[in-house]
């Protein structure tokens, strides 16, 4: 899923803020969210994102699956990523 243009990001202290350029909004994503975030700004596919979260946090793949499609339907909505 590709990040959109609008959007700048700064990795701070074990997390990210992002800006929305459009919007002026910032929005802010914990360790977890990082690692997700990291690797859409790196164009890996969701399954691998899983699977990276998954072995990061010591957790089955299908217990983060759902949560990974959370956050990147939640950045979707707020025009963030893009859809692929």
């Amino acid at each position: 899923m590709p990040i959109s243009p609008e959007v700048v990001s700064e990795f701070i202290a074990e997390q990210t803020v992002l800006l929305d350029l459009r919007s002026g909004k910032y929005y802010r994503l914990n360790p977890a969210g990082t690692l997700v975030w990291r690797s859409l700004e790196k164009g890996v596919a969701t399954d691998v994102i899983c699977e990276a979260i998954a072995a990061a946090y010591d957790q089955p793949r299908e217990s983060v699956y759902g949560d990974v499609l959370k956050l990147l339907a939640d950045l979707t909505a707020k025009g963030l990523i893009e859809a692929a």
